[in-house]
């Protein structure tokens, strides 16, 4: 198909190939057309077989899952219009292409989350500059209530199988919500617990409206929190009280026998994706850094870490202990003296190699 389309534009060719005979391209395309150069050598001449097989027979399950896995494209040529239909209702029958939508109603331009967004797959993207002025009622754009009440309006619309994610922004400085005061104070951590009763409010009206519409039994809901806050307590930027977020797996989706199951198991949130699709029965090869937290913790040690960042530092939890360091001091931050040097040492590869993991991506 390349060559017919060079030749229909007049491309010329320099043949590299050590295995083709630039022969067969000076034949199809004319000679004028081929400048040859003898790096072909017959030695090496490519063996050409034919499999006598339907082109469908070639994309099973197992051929699919590599291509996934090593997420890449991969052209398929057939000789008629019917063949392509086929092989795309194959295709799309066995691995339904999942619609991603995203909903946060500030701007996404802020910390660069828009390219991360699109670089991630997501499809559909709902921000600030979406919503209708009058609903722009928070410093930061709309509040949580107006963004689940649009997403509410949306779903029955989302093509399933759909990926939906939302974002909130209430809960943020300056914690101005639109509701009566719960928590009497003007202090900054009483606005504090107003602002995380708002969106706590807003967000099980949502999920008791979500829970009466067709596509809630189908639906897994995962909440967890971005990061944590100093507030209520006034931790310290480092102290791993302040990363301590909440994980909660909820849904029409989610088995009965499971609900109010509490999970001791320390991890983070990039163990979600491995969580969540070994539930599934799929493969989490391509999450690196994540495990599976309903699964044994790991019996080698540490048995299983959560590890979190900050400006210029680290901190590493795990069952039996935790460790956090000053990057520019190059020292621990708290009990220095009684810290475990192997763990000092993991939480320091494992800072090393997630970042030389983000580079090469």
């Amino acid at each position: 198909l390349c060559l017919a389309l060079g030749k229909r534009v007049g491309c010329r060719y320099i043949w590299l190939s050590a295995t083709v005979d630039p022969s067969f391209y000076a034949r199809y395309l004319g000679s004028d057309d081929v400048l040859e150069v003898y790096s072909f050598d017959p030695k090496k001449a490519a063996k050409v077989e034919v499999v006598d097989k339907q082109p469908v027979d070639f994309l099973d399950e197992r051929f699919l899952q590599r291509v996934q896995k090593g997420r890449r494209g991969v052209g398929v040529f057939l000789p008629t219009r019917a063949g392509v239909e086929q092989a795309a209702q194959h295709v799309g029958a066995r691995w339904p292409r999942i619609n991603a939508a995203y909903y946060h109603g500030g701007e996404l331009a802020f910390a660069n989350m828009k390219s991360y967004l699109l670089a991630a797959g997501y499809d559909q993207l709902t921000e600030r500059a979406d919503f209708a002025r009058q609903d722009q009622n928070s410093k930061w754009g709309a509040h949580d209530h107006v963004l689940f009440d649009r997403m509410l309006r949306h779903l029955p619309q989302q093509r399933q199988p759909f990926f939906v994610t939302a974002f909130t922004l209430s809960s943020h400085e300056p914690f101005e919500v639109p509701m009566p005061v719960r928590f009497p104070g003007t202090s900054e951590a009483d606005r504090f617990r107003n602002s995380v009763f708002y969106t706590d409010h807003v967000l099980g009206r949502f999920l008791r409206e979500a829970s009466r519409q067709p596509w809630w039994p189908n639906t897994l809901v995962v909440l967890v929190a971005d990061h944590g806050h100093p507030l209520p307590g006034d931790s310290p930027n480092h102290a791993p009280e302040k990363f301590h977020v909440p994980l909660l797996l909820t849904g029409g989706a989610l088995n009965p026998a499971l609900r109010g199951r509490q999970v001791p198991t320390i991890g983070s949130q990039t163990d979600v994706p491995a969580t969540l699709l070994h539930q599934l029965r799929l493969s989490d090869s391509a999450f690196v850094w994540s495990r599976d937290l309903l699964a044994p913790a790991p019996p080698a040690w540490p048995g299983g870490a959560a590890f979190y960042c900050f400006t210029d530092g680290f901190g590493v939890v795990t069952p039996t202990d935790t460790v956090t360091f000053d990057n520019l001091a190059r020292r621990p931050i708290d009990h220095p003296t009684r810290v475990s040097a192997p763990l000092l040492r993991f939480g320091q590869a494992y800072e090393q190699l997630s970042f030389e993991d983000f580079l090469r991506r």
